[in-house]
């Protein structure tokens, strides 16, 4: 006698397959592009932000040190000459001088400079609240000839202030 059993006619369960469908995948592709496009706008303030910041410290950092200049007086001006200064050139470079910074003499590589920097990419900065206007002159006395206010920006990040 031939027995049947009960389950011969029933095929036994597929394992599940482990992975991911396509919906799921698209899901999370979707949320995380989302996420990315509200982060590339915050990124980008936040790295504007950091660079007027940075500027900003340079700025103060070679305006300490253009008034010590004066302040040794190395080419023995008289007020209301400079006996330093501070100059902005085209490429991005922010110069601490002995003399007139308006001067020849105040160009990287010259005699007269006795500090420099590199300002980060992109930075506008306005001295004197006139944008032609690229060098600031410090008599003798450590005092600035003029304003000594700036503007530095880049994108929508600003600081302002008066160089003291």
């Amino acid at each position: 006698m031939v027995t049947r059993h009960a389950t011969a006619g029933l095929r036994a369960p597929r394992a599940r397959s482990r992975g991911f469908t396509l919906v799921e995948l698209m899901v999370t592709l979707t949320i995380m592009a989302l996420l990315l496009a509200a982060a590339v706008p915050l990124t980008t303030t936040w790295l504007n932000g950091t660079r007027v910041q940075d500027a900003q410290s340079r700025l103060l950092q070679g305006y300490s040190i253009g008034k010590a200049i004066a302040l040794r007086n190395p080419t023995q001006a008289q007020v209301p000459d400079a006996a330093a200064g501070l100059k902005l050139t085209s490429d991005g470079t922010l110069l601490a001088c002995a003399g007139d910074p308006a001067a020849s003499s105040c160009a990287p590589g010259k005699a007269a400079v006795r500090w420099q920097t590199v300002l980060p990419a992109g930075i506008t900065i306005v001295l004197g609240g006139n944008a032609a206007t690229r060098t600031l002159a410090i008599d003798n006395t450590s005092l600035p000839l003029g304003t000594a206010s700036f503007l530095i920006s880049k994108g929508n990040e600003n600081a302002s202030g008066t160089l003291q």
